[in-house]
Formats: structure tokens, C-alpha cells, sequence
């Protein structure tokens, strides 16, 4: 066992001096686990010294790169110190950045623990506004970014940032890291209204993972938590999905038809399109094809009339698979293909990926069959990147029809190979 911890810490040394002898021959020396983060003493001197040398302006530049991390761009460190024209050529000439591209946008610290020295000196309150102004700069830039800064910055705002981040990563289809997201922004909320957000995100993701138990403790959480019917009416709309899966179908119908109730009360058109939405889920499993085409149809209704194009191309889903099933392959294609279209168009990209494979299917079935294959090529590209199992296998299944039918017997074969 001690062997063991103590090739962990001469691990841990190599990987973090990078192949620089002077930086592994401190770290050595202080390789005890209480060290294992931190910077050595000596090598903080030594990085201190080095900054020490610099003028004013570039020694504030320096340490405000380093709130930005080993990698960043100009601009940003150009926006954190509120110069437009500042370049770090002479923090590059003293060997403690380095270009990353010939355009002179983007460095790199030389080495990784000279950034953490360098951060390591900044005062509490200056890391902290640093970080908010880094925050600001990332808010239309990288959502998953300004949350980190601003919950650095110990920002009130992190918490809602952490929402608007997970919505970022689950929209498309990073599913474990919304999670954490999530968590994250669970443990920073003050706001109950917040939480509550949260929660239900949280609920949303875990269904979407498969973890229903979770998905309905995280959903039961909400409703506990819910300060007004239109929350319940949201937290009961999430227990009804998780209900479907796990067949507890009884205790869907109960939980839409509260949340209905609240819905039309209060004239919550969103609200209406996703419970009419559900239950035409509900009507599939029981082959009630009419009544699936006319709860998704009044979905696509309630979610025009709301100006809600995710929950419209939801619904457009639904009267797809409905018309597949009853074998109206021609309008089925035509509610799969304006599906993904409106998906491209606003980025939709978890629901996209779940009906491309079955506009590619039922464009072939309606004769395009060439046409089809491209497009069931681009669905399991796109499946494969976001790691969605299911779709990518409906669009090799896809493609192995079409390759059939266009006696393509060696991309046939190659279909059938596992990704």
C-alpha cells in the first residue's frame, strides 16, 4: 500500500512538471500528500521573482491571464484589463507565455505551474472581480465559462448561471455534464426560485439519462419545494414523463390532469402544449393511433400559439411516429422533415438527433432512397458525436435498407458493423 501512494505522488510530480527538470526537482522535494496541490514554496519564489521584474502593466497583465487559465485568448485578457491595445509581447519574450497560433490570438502560459504561481499571488478581492469581468466578457461567448467564473467570483448570479449552462450542455445532448452543472448550481442557489429551476432541469436530465428513480425523486423534490400552482403544474408535468417510462401510466393521467387544471386556469399555453404532448405518448403504448394524432396535433396547436419552437418540433416528433406507425409514410416524412428542420434553425440539437434517423426511414419509404441514405449518414454521424445510442442505431438500420435496396452489398455489410 505505501508503495503504492508513494508511485502515485512520483506520478503526479512527472505529470505536473511537464518535463521541466527544475520543476520536478522541487516538487519531489515536497511530494508529501499536503503538497499534492499546491505550489511549492520554492517554485512560488521563483515565479515571484520573475514577475517581480516586470513593469506595472505587464505585471497586471499577467496575473489577470492567469485568472483566464492555462489557455486564452487576447481579447479576453485585453476586456479584463480594460485595454483594447494591450499585447503581451514582452510577457511573451520573458518566457512566460507562448503563442498558440500565428494570428497572435490565442497563448498558452509556458508552463502550467507558473500560471498557478502567478494566481496564487493575487489578493482575494482582486481574483474575485477579476473572475466577475471574466464572467461578463464569457456571458455570449461560453455559458459553461461564465458560470465558472462567476462562481469564483462568489457572484450571486452563479447559481442561475449554472442553470443556463446545464440548459446549454442538455440542449445538446451532454447529458452527465448538464448533471453536474446542475449539482453545482444546487450548492451555490440561495434563490428558491433558483432551486426550483434547478431541480426540475435535474429531473429533466435524469429522465433524459435513463435514471428514473432519481428523475422522479428530483421531480417530487420540486413539487415539495413549489410556491404557486404554475411551479406544482410544472413539477407534475415532469412526474407524468417519468411516470410514462416506468409504465406507470395510471399515475400520469392523474398527474396531467392536475397539472392541466392549473394550465388552463392560468391560460399557460406552453404548459398545455407539452401535457397534450405527453398524453399523446401515452395514447402510442396503447395503440390508440387517433388519439395520439389528436394530442400531438393539439401539442402543435398550444405550441405555435405560445411561440414555442422546441415544443413545436416536439410535437411535430410525435405526429411523425404516429403516422409511421399507421403507415402514412408520406406524411410522416413530411412531420419528421420539418422537424429537424426547425431544429437546425434553432439549435435544437437533442431533438434533432432523435428524428433524423426516421426522417432518413420513412424517406425512404416514400421512394427517395438515395436521397434517404444521405441522410441516414448524417444521422448516425451527428447520434455518434453526442453519444446518442438509440439514434445512431435507428440510422444504421436506415442506411442498411437503403444500401440494400441500391444493391450496395459492401456498404450493406459495413452497415451492420458495430461503430
Amino acid at each position: 500500500m505505501e508503495r503504492q501512494r508513494v508511485r502515485r505522488q512520483l506520478e503526479r510530480c512527472v505529470e505536473r512538471a511537464a518535463g521541466n527538470p527544475l520543476f520536478l526537482d522541487q516538487l519531489l522535494r515536497h511530494a508529501d500528500e499536503s503538497q499534492a496541490i499546491a505550489v511549492p514554496g520554492s517554485i512560488q519564489s521563483l515565479v515571484q521573482e520573475r514577475i517581480d521584474r516586470l513593469d506595472p502593466a505587464d505585471k497586471a497583465a499577467v496575473q489577470a491571464a492567469s485568472v483566464l487559465g492555462q489557455r486564452f485568448v487576447s481579447s479576453a485578457l485585453a476586456y479584463l484589463l480594460d485595454r483594447a491595445d494591450y499585447v503581451p509581447e514582452h510577457l511573451v519574450s520573458r518566457l512566460l507565455l507562448q503563442p498558440q497560433q500565428a494570428s497572435g490570438e490565442v497563448f498558452l502560459f509556458t508552463h502550467a505551474l507558473i500560471r498557478d504561481a502567478i494566481y496564487d499571488t493575487l489578493l482575494r478581492s482582486r481574483r474575485r472581480e477579476l473572475h466577475r469581468r471574466a464572467g461578463e466578457w464569457y456571458t455570449d461567448r461560453d455559458p459553461v465559462l461564465r458560470a465558472e467564473h462567476l462562481d469564483r467570483a462568489e457572484d450571486p448570479e452563479a447559481a442561475r448561471a449554472f442553470l443556463a449552462a446545464a440548459r446549454s450542455q442538455a440542449a445538446e445532448y451532454r447529458q452527465e455534464a448538464a448533471l453536474q452543472l446542475v449539482e453545482r448550481g444546487l450548492a451555490l442557489a440561495s434563490d428558491r426560485t433558483d432551486r426550483f429551476a434547478l431541480m426540475c432541469l435535474q429531473g429533466e436530465i435524469l429522465h433524459d439519462l435513463g435514471a428514473m428513480a432519481e428523475a422522479g425523486r428530483a421531480y417530487q423534490a420540486a413539487l415539495d419545494a413549489a410556491a404557486n400552482d404554475g411551479e406544482r403544474c410544472t413539477a407534475w408535468i415532469g412526474l407524468a414523463a417519468v411516470k410514462r417510462v416506468t409504465d406507470d401510466l395510471a399515475g400520469a393521467v392523474a398527474d396531467l390532469e392536475q397539472a392541466e387544471a392549473v394550465a388552463v386556469r392560468y391560460h399557460l399555453l406552453a404548459e398545455q402544449a407539452r401535457i397534450h404532448f405527453l398524453r399523446g405518448n401515452l395514447c402510442f403504448p396503447r395503440g390508440d393511433l387517433e388519439g395520439c394524432l389528436r394530442e400531438h396535433g393539439i401539442a402543435l396547436e398550444f405550441a405555435r400559439r405560445a411561440g414555442a419552437a422546441e415544443l413545436e418540433a416536439m410535437a411535430l416528433g410525435g405526429l411523425g411516429d404516429a403516422e409511421y406507425v399507421r403507415g402514412g409514410m408520406i406524411s410522416a416524412h413530411d412531420r419528421f422533415r420539418k422537424c429537424v428542420e426547425l431544429c437546425e434553425r434553432h439549435g435544437f440539437g437533442r431533438i434533432e438527433v432523435a428524428n433524423r434517423p426516421m426522417m432518413a426511414f420513412t424517406q425512404w419509404f416514400a421512394g427517395d432512397t438515395r436521397g434517404a441514405l444521405a441522410v441516414a449518414d448524417a444521422a448516425i454521424d451527428r447520434a455518434a458525436r453526442v453519444g446518442h445510442r438509440r439514434a445512431e442505431m435507428v440510422g444504421h438500420h436506415a442506411a442498411f435498407f437503403c444500401r440494400h435496396a441500391l444493391m450496395d452489398f459492401e456498404g450493406r455489410v459495413e452497415t451492420q458493423k458495430p461503430p
